[in-house]
């Protein structure tokens, strides 16, 4: 996996996620096996489904499920990494002409917006005088 940082301008960035199979093919092949478990179809005793029957018929959506967790846990970890200070949650960068073909794609990439906070100081002299006020609660 490949994290990559565009700086936009001063308050937008791009972050750009490439996914290998390396890293989704382990969770993916985890998911159909605890998914083959959980199965019951007809023709199968409760929790015997062959693994191999689960992927050809849920295999692509067991697929986007976890690129999906795979994207979000990446994405946050990378944040607090790097110590992002984002504004709101990073949102993913729609292009219209990109359709993924889930089915025969080994690489991924995906991009995400992200707003971040503006650095400011607030500059205090010893002349400034702050009222504090105390509140008793009954």
């Amino acid at each position: 996996m490949n994290i990559t940082q565009e700086k936009v301008d001063n308050l937008n960035t791009i972050l750009k996620i490439n996914i290998d199979p390396a890293d989704y093919a382990p969770r993916v092949d985890k998911a159909i096996k605890e998914q083959a478990k959980k199965a019951k179809l007809p023709g199968f005793r409760p929790g015997m489904v062959p693994a191999a029957h689960i992927k050809k018929m849920y295999g692509k959506s067991i697929l986007v499920d976890e690129i999906n967790n795979l994207l979000s846990d990446s994405l946050n970890s990378y944040l607090e990494e790097q110590k992002i200070e984002v504004l709101g949650q990073p949102l993913p960068k729609l292009d219209n002409s990109k359709e993924y073909a889930w089915d025969f794609a080994d690489n991924f990439e995906f991009n995400y917006e992200v707003g971040l906070a503006p650095e400011f100081d607030v500059d205090f002299s010893s002349k400034d005088k702050l009222t504090r006020y105390v509140i008793k609660v009954d």
